[in-house]
């Protein structure tokens, strides 16, 4: 069969109710396209068509985005007959086979909605530098809820734009490097498996046939203005390291040579969390990351286990010890309830809780202690930077020289100006549209004394 669906359709029953729901439906929904894509290939005619699977896909794929609903309604036959009715005597490029991994399933024939529930079903790239301890952003905590299915309370602000703009700027970064080495990027839309791991999976940006002859991995990456110094010599950000790896050890193809990474840095127009557009000059930050077996073998190891140990028994892993980490997945996933003053106060054993009473206690003097030393400073620096900006008079810049005329100091006042709501005249002017875009919130305010 051309078309390849490997997800098993009996989904575990570890995962969180909400969600088990949603890949019973998708993963059936996915097989049911799977076999109707084959039996329209089958049925239909291209005539002359020396890639026939490649060219049917390509077609199907226009139709699939005209509409997925039609899509979906249509039958083998008549998904056939529009195959036979667009097809225009231009052939596909046929894509390559990779005999060491298993297909998962065909990308282009999957909607956002379809990847919201399908990435539950195995440990992907971008999850391993997680399990390898080399993620600043998620622990092993979260990923256990997040690959579990649990309901998000709480949303890492701006993630989806940034997932959003990675998606909309992945064929520039792509583009940009194959016009820089003169690499040509060869067809492939499928995720794949691990043959002996089946839990780790590779959704993989582009494969390049190189100058060289040998194939390549990419992935493609954007980052905010001001991360360019991660990127700079031979630096590469250590989770991005572990996600070309895992791709690496998926394929497990003699034919790949290694994978290159490229990075462009962007400035991102969001509007309230939702990704407008980006804006780039021509900077490009690009390395190469050779196969490790030892390193792969490791990442593989470790994702086993997590997935044996903590996924498929529901046992939750430990925190990480983090607290900006910790605090993040605490929130996200086990919000605090507002208090309720209708329920009278708990009596708790004091010596039970003593220790960390204690260490509470410590913190919460620290904190005010450490925040009045920092008001303090703040207004100290204040006072000073008031005094630097008088000698500016009224100058965005200001160069101090020493007596050989040489620059020692330099001091900028930049002008900076913004946009905002005010949200007092829009509820006075127009209450209907104020009405209509207010968000509520509720929050606790903790104390505690000796």
């Amino acid at each position: 069969m051309y078309f390849e669906c490997n997800i098993d359709s009996r989904i575990p029953q570890f995962y969180h109710p909400e969600i088990y729901s949603k890949l019973v439906s998708t993963v059936a929904l996915i097989h049911q396209r799977t076999d109707k894509l084959n039996a329209a290939l089958d049925n239909c005619i291209l005539s002359g068509c020396g890639t026939r699977g490649a060219t049917f896909a390509g077609i199907a794929k226009t139709v699939f985005d005209f509409s997925n609903e039609k899509f979906d309604a249509m039958t083998a036959d008549e998904l056939a007959a529009v195959a036979d009715m667009l097809y225009d005597g231009n052939d596909a490029e046929e894509r390559t086979e990779w005999p060491n991994a298993v297909v998962l399933f065909d990308t282009r024939f999957v909607t956002t909605q379809d990847w919201e529930a399908l990435r539950h079903i195995g440990i992907g790239g971008s999850d391993s530098s997680v399990l390898m301890g080399c993620n600043p952003y998620q622990s092993e905590e979260g990923l256990w809820y997040e690959k579990l299915g649990y309901p998000e309370y709480i949303s890492e602000e701006g993630k989806q734009a940034i997932f959003d703009r990675g998606h909309f700027l992945e064929n520039t970064v792509i583009d940009a490097f194959c016009r820089l080495v003169g690499a040509k990027r060869i067809p492939e839309s499928r995720m794949f498996r691990h043959k002996d791991y089946p839990n780790t999976t590779a959704n993989i940006d582009a494969i390049l046939s190189m100058p060289s002859g040998n194939l390549a991995i990419f992935e493609a990456k954007t980052a905010a203005r001001g991360k360019e110094g991660e990127w700079m010599g031979n630096r590469i950000p250590a989770n991005y390291v572990c996600q070309c790896h895992q791709y690496m050890s998926v394929l497990d193809d003699p034919r790949i040579e290694g994978t290159y990474i490229g990075m462009i840095p962007v400035a991102d127009l969001a509007l309230d969390g939702t990704y407008i557009a980006s804006a780039y000059t021509d900077e490009f930050y690009h390395h190469y990351i050779e196969r490790d077996l030892n390193f792969e073998e490791e990442i593989l190891e470790n994702e086993k286990w997590f997935w044996d140990s903590y996924v498929v028994n529901g046992v939750k892993p430990n925190a990480s010890k983090d607290p900006k980490i910790d605090k993040a997945v605490k929130l996200r996933y086990e919000p605090s309830p507002i208090s309720d003053p209708t329920i009278p106060p708990q009596e708790l054993s004091y010596e039970q809780w003593e220790p960390k009473l204690d260490t509470l206690l410590v913190a919460e003097k620290d904190f005010i202690a450490k925040k009045a030393e920092l008001d303090h400073l703040e207004q100290f620096r204040d006072v000073a930077r008031l005094e630097v900006l008088d000698a500016l008079q009224g100058s965005q810049c200001g160069i101090f020289r020493n007596a050989a005329g040489e620059a020692k100091i330099t001091v900028k006042n930049t002008a900076i100006s913004k946009t905002t709501i005010d949200a007092k005249k829009l509820k006075q002017f127009y209450p209907e549209a104020w009405a209509a875009t207010k968000k509520d919130s509720a929050y606790t305010r903790f104390s505690i004394r000796e």
